[in-house]
């Protein structure tokens, strides 16, 4: 009898680690089938409504029979609308038709950016800790990766870099404001990464898709401030975070055209373009400003409040310590005093008292002996989720 053995699969999706995130939120998501209520602190995930009007807009577009393909850089009229920000915003001249693509989510950006980028085993470096979703795309192309881990709260952020960066590099990639610290990157740490990028000649992708929420009148820097190196650079950002629309999938990429070239080429192989009624909704982001901001900001300061609360309450913890937010909607405490495995404390809270939070070793160098709690959540939720936590550490 003839024996057939399967071949293996690609060399390449093997190296691809599951989502850590995700991970914990599958066992969260498999306790509640079972009929147990769990809190969730864990998904960075505003827990508003979308905006009406965007809601509104996408309806509308849906009834008008925009249902068909779009161009693969998405549809001119959003694109106009998000550079004609940019150009008031930052001073530039940037072109709708040469220097955005629309796509569908800011993860796909990332993904479509990092795989113009690099080849197959170059250098790249991550400011640490940070997203998850960097390390996958990277892993396709068998990445040689620096971590390097200055991403809470860090003093040498300088000397680390300089470490860290040589001849081979090929791209530097950052999340300000940090997921999952907090973090802003100020001006003189951005002019840092500037003076390497022209130094020793690598591409900057900055993922800014929180640049609208920072707290205590912090100012957020954009990397586009450096026109320098605006060739170099692909800045990130998306319609998730700001305007609650996680679900809705959009996002979008800002870069000189022989990157975004390159980018629209992925899109056009792989999802040929972004939803086309979904993109009409967030063009209402733009063509009712006024209605739309008053919401958000009603959500920025929940998130203001929220903030505040979860360091109130993470105050109360003895031997906890924490890195205050400057921005994003996450809070990343120290409980190495307590366990030095992030992932199996995680288990315990989420199993013993039903409370889903991340494991801070997820996040990349720096990120063991942490957990990240996401508070987009009610008020009332973090102070069960909080109250559950400090009872775990107290027994």
């Amino acid at each position: 009898m003839e024996v057939y053995v399967m071949k293996k699969l690609s060399d390449a999706v093997m190296r691809v680690p599951p989502s850590g995130t995700m991970t914990i939120l599958d066992a969260a998501k498999a306790l509640e089938r079972k009929g147990v209520s769990v809190i969730h602190l864990d998904v960075g995930e505003p827990h508003f409504d979308t905006p009406p009007e965007i809601k509104d807009a996408a309806i509308k577009a849906l009834e008008n029979g925009y249902t068909k393909y779009t161009p693969s850089r998405g549809i001119l009229e959003l694109r106009r609308a998000i550079i004609s920000e940019y150009n008031s915003k930052y001073n530039l001249e940037l072109s709708a038709e040469k220097n955005i693509i629309i796509t569908p989510g800011a993860k796909f950006s990332v993904y479509a950016a990092i795989l113009s980028i690099l080849g197959f085993s170059e250098h790249a470096i991550i400011l640490t800790p940070t997203w998850v979703s960097y390390w996958a795309p990277m892993a396709f192309v068998n990445a040689q990766i620096r971590e390097v881990n200055v991403m809470l709260g860090s003093d040498n952020f300088e000397e680390k870099l300089k470490e860290s960066v040589n001849r081979d590099t090929k791209l530097l990639i950052y999340n300000s404001p940090n997921n999952p610290t907090g973090k802003i990157l100020s001006k003189n740490e951005l002019k840092v990464i500037r003076d390497l990028c022209l130094d020793y000649d690598f591409f900057i992708i900055a993922d800014e898709i929180y640049n609208f929420l920072t707290y205590d009148n912090r100012d957020f820097i954009s990397i586009l401030e450096f026109k320098e190196i605006q060739d170099r650079t692909v800045v990130i950002n998306g319609f998730s975070k700001k305007y609650a629309m996680t679900g809705w999938r959009l996002g979008y990429a800002v870069a000189s055209s022989f990157i975004i070239d390159q980018m629209v080429k992925i899109q056009q192989a792989a999802t040929t373009c972004p939803t086309s009624f979904i993109q009409f909704g967030a063009l209402a982001a733009f063509n009712n400003r006024e209605k739309v901001e008053h919401y958000v900001n009603m959500m920025k300061k929940a998130y203001q409040e929220n903030r505040d609360l979860v360091i109130s309450l993470l105050s109360e913890i003895e031997g906890v310590m924490y890195y205050p937010p400057e921005g994003a909607f996450y809070i990343f405490p120290d409980i190495s005093a307590y366990t030095t495995d992030s992932k199996k404390f995680v288990m315990k809270l989420l199993e013993e008292k039903h409370v889903s939070t991340t494991p801070g070793s997820v996040f990349g160098a720096g990120g063991e002996g942490h957990i990240r709690i996401s508070f987009a959540t009610t008020k009332e939720k973090l102070k069960m989720g909080l109250h559950k936590i400090k009872e775990l550490i107290n027994e």
